[in-house]
């Protein structure tokens, strides 16, 4: 007779085990590669005498890692968000929502934030502050974990804010209301007015001009960059921004060769 494993009350890792200690060839159909389960079956499998057509393996989903072309001819561009802790929120959205209300789970980008919408709560006793693994979905939890989805149980809100810090942003706020729950990562991009480059012509030489136009269209500049565009030597770009942060134009971000140069914000 058949038996259905949910991987909560039924088990289905040790049964399979106790299957193959008597088993000499198995067929094995997945739905993804990289099975988590698989070291727990690789002991009994390797045992086996082997032979062509002892076993077969039906793949399905193979993922596999781009890694982009290296060369000089490309710019090492950084996205204003890491876009690991915002995959992470998203499949907590879609793990741990309330599946009995219809509304749906909702991604907004603002120029100054995004926002992932969570039609349902945390469980009682569980906060940002205090991430316990308590799922309001097991069954989903557990698939998710089992196909990669999921690293760690209850690591996901300590990862985001990690992951955010070490991006150089701010950690992700939440905002709680009885229906929903909203995560709010912000941009590292402060939202401000610009200035006429031809305001400040009398500070600037041309060189300098060009870079806070840059500033002003990309959100920061780097030495390296200030160099690429105006074709000086890192000495020269270095001591002209030097001189843009001595007229608080603009303001210096990091140390070393992750310095960057953002617009200067008057409280």
């Amino acid at each position: 007779m058949p038996r259905i494993f949910d991987n909560i009350d039924q088990p289905l890792l040790p049964a399979l085990q106790q299957t193959l200690e008597t088993a000499t060839h198995a067929d094995f159909c997945v739905g993804y590669f990289n099975l988590r389960g698989w070291r727990g079956l690789g002991s009994y499998v390797e045992n086996w005498d082997g032979g062509e057509g002892d076993g077969r393996c039906c793949g399905g989903i193979h993922q596999e890692k781009y890694s982009p072309p290296k060369s000089s001819d490309f710019r090492d561009d950084k996205f204003e968000y890491p876009l690991a802790a915002l995959r992470e929120a998203i499949i907590n959205a879609l793990i741990h929502r309330n599946y009995q209300k219809l509304s749906d789970v909702r991604v907004f980008i603002f120029d100054n934030r995004v926002e992932i919408i969570n039609p349902g709560t945390f469980p009682e006793g569980v906060s940002p502050d205090a991430p316990v693994h308590e799922p309001v979905n097991p069954i989903l939890s557990r698939f998710m974990y089992d196909i990669g989805f999921i690293e760690r149980y209850g690591s996901g809100i300590r990862m985001m804010k990690r992951l955010s810090v070490e991006w150089g942003n701010k950690e992700p706020r939440y905002v709680f209301h009885p229906l929903q729950t909203t995560i709010i990562f912000d941009s590292p991009i402060q939202e401000s007015t610009f200035i006429e480059t031809d305001d400040i012509s009398a500070q600037l030489n041309e060189r300098q001009k060009n870079a806070f136009s840059y500033v002003q269209k990309n959100g920061k500049i780097t030495r390296k960059e200030y160099t690429e565009i105006n074709h000086v030597s890192a000495t020269a770009a270095y001591e002209e921004l030097k001189n843009m942060v001595d007229k608080n134009l603009l303001d210096v971000r990091g140390k070393g060769r992750g310095t960057k140069y953002v617009r200067k914000v008057n409280d």
